[in-house]
């Protein structure tokens, strides 16, 4: 129960619906490093150069001392260091200290990505670095960046848990931060390996001081434990956006939070603002919560059933061989699908990270880390991919039913075609049961139906939100593992 995991779902149905990172959706996750700390870029970013992030990641590390310290792979094994160690990066800067008596440490707790990627964009701690004089320790996480374990260690996966994480920044704090002569046998190495032609910088005289751990989503949940599990060392924390709520059996949530995160994420105006639906707290709460949210917010955004409505349609249409050719065109694949699995997970799949991107302006961050790809996502992507691509508009699809549970029905007519409108709704319905969706209407039906080639053009273009944002493909290729920004279509208008 250690390990830090995506959770999905075990159906074709739900695989979007993770409970990791399940922050709230219309608040950005981290905040940017404000231009006294970072050189000025355009709102949108140096996009083009690929070579501009480089070198500005590289000043930044500049100004940070970087060493590794030995930590065991097992910090509760009998006896005791017997599984192996691996060796931890942590980065230190005493640009703000004014006193090294009294200087807190503001103590970055490193999450899954290089350590660079949160030195660059945790924005907060160095603002109040500036503001209280603390010295800046950013320390990575185990696993990531350069912090890897020797790829011989037996059982290596076995250790790449969040309690062995925290554990390792509070043997950090305790034994590096707080022990002098730890400390200075590190530098006198590095000194020696360095030749002393590069001695190490921006080190201060370890000796105890407080403490406060920084972190965002995941970091969060870490600055928010080692806070729990080891207050001797840690004297708070600043869990920004940490989903420790965020777990199967915690809310009554039904299948987990991120479902409920992320509809309401979808529910919101472009641009979202104060009033236009609940809380999120509210929404999560309960299923009649989920049934309010669906419907307490603009009449006029039905994005969120939409998008809903078209996983099982998918499902019944590609059946049949000319249901699966209707497909293939329909979302612009380069190669003929062959089966409905593989399109489902990749047009599943953006959602979350539209939500965990969503800023209020352009932003490269979460694609950069994700993809190592200098790519821009718009203002409010995951709204932007609602309203700006035509999948809020109403086509006349109807979810009822309990959604949580996987057990609803949708209904679906045509206002434009008064011979299908006077069939009654129940010839287009599909009645989904968990990994089961039933339907009585035909593939042909379902293809001609005049809305449902509309519907799906517009999850397209939806989706063409992370997937088109280097526009320059003619296709998409999902063969490819996501997010795919080498085969994308071209435009969200096409």
């Amino acid at each position: 129960n250690d390990l830090i995991s995506i959770c999905t779902t075990a159906v074709w149905l739900l695989p979007w619906l993770r409970i990791s990172h399940a922050a709230d959706v219309a608040q950005p996750r981290r905040r940017r490093i404000e231009t006294r700390f970072v050189p000025a870029r355009t709102p949108q970013g140096n996009h083009d150069s690929n070579n501009d992030d480089d070198n500005h990641n590289s000043r930044m590390m500049d100004r940070l001392t970087c060493l590794f310290y030995t930590q065991p792979l097992n910090h509760f094994d009998l006896p005791r260091n017997q599984s192996g160690t691996y060796r931890q990066r942590f980065c230190v800067s005493n640009e703000f200290v004014t006193d090294e008596e009294v200087a807190p440490i503001f103590f970055y707790t490193g999450n899954e990505s290089p350590l660079e990627e949160y030195i660059e964009h945790t924005g907060l701690l160095w603002e109040l670095a500036e503001t209280f004089g603390a010295q800046v320790v950013f320390a990575e996480h185990r696993y990531e960046g350069k912090s890897i374990p020797p790829t011989s260690t037996p059982s290596c996966m076995a250790y790449s848990s969040s309690i062995q994480a925290i554990t390792d920044y509070a043997r950090l704090i305790r034994e590096v931060l707080w022990e002098p002569s730890t400390l200075q046998a590190m530098i006198q190495t590095e000194k020696n390996n360095n030749n002393n032609n590069n001695p190490p910088k921006n080190l201060l005289s370890a000796q105890p001081r407080p403490v406060i751990c920084f972190g965002g989503s995941y970091g969060g949940m870490l600055s928010a434990w080692i806070r729990m599990r080891y207050p001797q060392w840690v004297a708070g924390a600043i869990a920004a956006s940490a989903p420790i709520w965020g777990f199967p059996q915690t809310n009554n949530t039904g299948i987990d939070a991120a479902y409920a995160t992320i509809r309401h994420g979808l529910a919101q105006s472009y641009p979202p603002n104060a009033s236009s639906s609940r809380t999120l707290p509210d929404v999560i709460r309960s299923e009649s919560s989920e049934r309010n949210a669906r419907h307490a917010t603009d009449s006029n955004n039905h994005c969120a059933d939409n998008l809903m409505t078209s996983f099982p349609l998918i499902h019944v249409i590609g059946r049949e061989p000319m249901g699966l050719d209707f497909l293939t065109q329909t979302f612009g694949l380069c190669r003929p699908l062959q089966s409905t699995n593989d399109l489902l997970t990749w047009l599943q799949t953006p959602w979350f990270d539209l939500a965990e991107g969503s800023f209020p302006y352009p932003s490269n961050y979460i694609p950069f880390a994700l993809t190592h790809l200098n790519v821009t996502l718009p203002a409010w992507p995951l709204q932007h991919a609602c309203w700006k691509t035509g999948l809020a508009r109403d086509f006349g699809a109807v979810v009822s039913g309990s959604v949580s549970n996987v057990t609803y029905n949708i209904s679906f007519w045509s206002p434009l075609d008064d011979d299908i409108s006077n069939t009654g709704i129940d010839k287009f319905l599909i009645e989904v049961d968990w990994d089961e969706a039933r339907t009585t209407t035909s593939v042909g039906d379902w293809i001609f139906h005049p809305n449902v080639a509309d519907l799906l053009s517009s999850v397209r273009k939806a989706v063409s939100v992370w997937y088109n944002m280097t526009h320059k493909e003619p296709c998409f290729d999902i063969a490819d593992a996501a997010p795919n920004l080498q085969a994308t279509i071209p435009n969200l208008s096409s």
